[in-house]
């Protein structure tokens, strides 16, 4: 299931906030034979604050205030699903906890040869040596699942040790549907999460200002190494940001994925005045 989005040129203001960070992001999808099962309406949560919203296309997604810690409007918003590449969002905040920006990586073998031939790769070899700024640039904008295994391993020395990692810091935000196994969004049934703790995720990352930085830029050059003389460009897959059909002002950062298992998947994060909503 794709989520749909209108080109009606770049979107400011207060007013359409909610409805198009209802309408436009979609947290989860289903795949098309799945989909069909399931086309929610928009449901108030219960609790303060709820609010009536658009019909969504999307299994399931929540919206979220992220000052007042409220959740403000959502359909499924704890059903467990597979997340695939805004697992990124989890990897990049642990890296950015935990490691310094200048702190280089040496590749080793571990960092890239589990990956399934058909997911995106950075082109990492073993030996070459990397920052950790430029591998999150990597790893958030062309969805570089090497760049997301090197930074794994960086923090927490194997990709099993970061998995588990990944699932207390999981706790420690709040949620209570999320079991990561892998760094990136690996195809996994056992690797869920739900609409409501993405939000948590995505609202702890935002609060980073290189993690905003990142997921607004349009493209990046990723510089020369050891190993690969060139620049490598780093164009970014999220239409926020790459097409300015689709530009939205309040916009301050994201992520995007998607795999045949989880069918396309966002977070997304806007910001008008003081006040931050997550979807």
């Amino acid at each position: 299931m794709r989520h749909r989005q209108q080109p009606n040129g770049r979107r400011t203001g207060w007013l359409p906030f909610c409805a198009v960070l209802c309408a436009v992001v979609i947290v989860f999808g289903l795949p098309a034979g799945i989909a069909a099962q399931a086309s929610p309406s928009a449901t108030p949560l219960v609790g303060p604050g709820a609010l009536a919203g658009p019909e969504i296309d999307g299994a399931a997604y929540v919206l979220y205030d992220v000052r007042s810690e409220t959740f403000l409007l959502g359909a499924n918003p704890d059903q467990p699903m597979a997340p695939a590449s805004i697992t990124k969002v989890m990897t990049a905040l642990l890296a950015l906890e935990n490691l310094a920006l200048t702190d280089t990586i040496t590749v080793t073998r571990e960092m890239f040869e589990t990956i399934p031939n058909d997911y995106t790769r950075l082109g990492l070899v073993e030996g070459e040596v990397i920052t950790v700024e430029e591998t999150l640039y990597a790893c958030l904008l062309i969805s570089a699942n090497d760049a997301a295994m090197a930074l794994a391993v960086a923090v927490s020395g194997s990709v099993a040790a970061f998995a588990g990692r990944m699932n207390e810091r999981a706790l420690e935000l709040g949620c209570t549907g999320t079991y990561f196994t892998n760094p990136y969004g690996l195809a996994d049934e056992a690797h869920l999460t739900t609409a409501r703790d993405m939000a948590l995720i995505t609202a702890a990352a935002l609060e980073h200002d290189l993690f905003r930085e990142i997921t607004t830029t349009r493209q990046h050059m990723f510089p020369p190494t050891n190993l690969y003389p060139e620049a490598r460009g780093l164009p970014n897959g999220n239409r926020f940001v790459s097409q300015s059909a689709y530009a939205y002002e309040p916009y301050i950062g994201g992520k995007t994925g998607y795999t045949r298992l989880s069918g396309y998947t966002i977070v997304a994060g806007a910001q008008q005045d003081d006040r931050v909503l997550v979807a």
